[in-house]
């Protein structure tokens, strides 16, 4: 969820994020627009490899840059 002082911030363009390899860069997978609450949601992501994901807001002219957590997803087998 995007939020600014506890309050869900809708929408604004959020992009979801993946790396994984031996050198991972960040590269931009999918991007989604906030909607009421500030939630955002993508499709289902289903890794061939072990990958990391993070959200990425950009930022405008009224909020800050922002990033999630970084979270893994291991392949499924």
């Amino acid at each position: 969820m995007l939020s600014s002082g506890h309050k869900g911030v809708a929408h604004e363009t959020v992009a979801l994020e993946a790396r994984a390899g031996v050198k991972p860069r960040w590269k931009v997978v999918a991007i989604g627009t906030t909607g009421t609450g500030g939630a955002i949601t993508f499709d289902v992501v289903t890794p061939k490899t072990k990958t990391q994901f993070k959200y990425v807001f950009a930022g405008d002219a009224r909020y800050r840059a922002s990033h999630s957590n970084v979270i893994t997803l291991l392949p499924v087998r």
